[in-house]
Parts: structure tokens; C-alpha cells; sequence
């Protein structure tokens, strides 16, 4: 009789992913995508993706006025005019990422309200594939790190999340250099265990 073993299970890791658009609005343009994968204490870094999409002149007119000012002042629109990527292209780069992860890991979406980010993709591709969406939504684990309910909790207790003095140039390298920059910092905060839950188990909660 043969017996076959039971595949490995994938280990768990996060993926970053922040967002950069047009406005806030339903139909806000995506102009730029940034994702990185770590550990999930995010000590070691096993790869990243940045991408500006192509936007011209004529989709500008829609454009919520802060979100143009700011990416002026930050180069983002000059960026997506002259170099970005098409969305068939763009689109085809994102899930070719993260399917390459999904294959490997577990992958937990993580970031600053990753969800508003997470939706805003997954509406973005299924415009252009609706099985570009489906590919992309299955790779995820439903499991997610908010570090907005972190940065909440740790100002429940009496620390300053807020009050980094941070400047962000909104820029997704930018921003994710500062997620993960203060996830390190609040892990910190939290002592380690002393010993491992003796039923040895992890338990499913919603």
C-alpha cells in the first residue's frame, strides 16, 4: 500500500501593500501599486514590487484636487505620463507577484487599512479580468494585520503612534518604509512570550 505524506505546510508571512490613486472617490485611478513580503515580524525582507500605472492628460480632469497636488509636488503624475504602465501590463505584473508568493507562503495582507487598498485592487482588476480578481482574492489569507488597530490600541494605553513626525512624500516605497519601520517599533513594545500555549494549538477565532 502507498501512503503519501502531506504536503508541508507554507509558512506565514505578510504582505505589504500600499496604494497610491487619484482621490479617495469609487472611481479613483490607481496610479501607483507598492508590495513587499516579509517575515512576519518582518525582520528579513524576501521581495518587493512597485509600479507606476500609465495615466495622461485627459483622466486628470477628474482627479480630486489634494491627490493632484500632492503628486505633483512628489513627481507621481509626471512619472505615470511619461514611464507608467498600461493596466494590461501593470495588471499582469501584480498577479504574476503575488501568485509567485502565494505559491510559497501563507500571505497575510498587512499595511495601514489594508483592506481600503485591498478592495480598490481587487475592483481595479476586475475591470480589466474578472479571473485576475478571483486569482488574486484566493492567494490571500483571511487573516489581515491593520496597523491602524495597532497605532489605536498602543494610544489606548497611553503611547503616541502619531506623533512620529513622520512627513510622508505618499510614495509607496515611502510608505512602507514607515509601516514597517513602526510595525518593528510597536513588536518591540510587546514582551515575548514565556513559553509557548501548552495545547499546542492555534485556535480559529474570527
Amino acid at each position: 500500500m502507498t501512503t503519501t505524506n502531506p504536503p508541508m505546510p507554507r509558512p506565514d508571512m505578510l504582505l505589504w501593500l500600499d496604494l497610491e490613486a487619484t482621490g479617495l472617490g469609487e472611481g479613483a485611478r490607481i496610479l501607483e501599486t507598492g508590495m513587499r513580503c516579509t517575515t512576519m515580524d518582518a525582520s528579513r525582507e524576501t521581495d518587493r514590487l512597485s509600479v507606476v500605472h500609465h495615466i495622461d492628460g485627459r483622466q486628470l480632469i477628474r482627479m480630486e484636487l489634494p491627490a493632484m497636488r500632492m503628486h505633483l509636488d512628489n513627481g507621481l503624475l509626471a512619472e505615470c505620463e511619461a514611464q507608467g504602465l498600461g493596466e494590461p501590463d501593470a495588471a499582469d505584473l501584480i498577479v504574476r507577484f503575488v501568485t509567485g508568493l502565494a505559491a510559497r507562503y501563507t500571505l497575510h495582507l498587512a499595511g495601514t487599512n489594508p483592506q481600503f487598498d485591498h478592495v480598490r485592487l481587487l475592483s481595479w482588476l476586475a475591470v480589466i479580468d474578472t479571473d485576475m480578481y478571483v486569482t488574486v482574492d484566493d492567494c490571500l489569507h483571511y487573516r489581515r494585520l491593520d496597523l491602524t488597530g495597532l497605532r489605536l490600541a498602543l494610544q489606548a494605553r497611553g503611547h503616541h503612534p502619531y506623533a512620529s513626525g513622520y512627513h510622508a512624500r505618499h510614495r509607496v516605497d515611502d510608505c512602507l518604509d514607515r509601516d514597517i519601520h513602526d510595525y518593528r517599533r510597536y513588536l518591540s513594545l510587546i514582551p515575548p512570550a514565556s513559553r509557548h500555549d501548552p495545547t499546542g494549538t492555534d485556535h480559529e477565532t474570527e
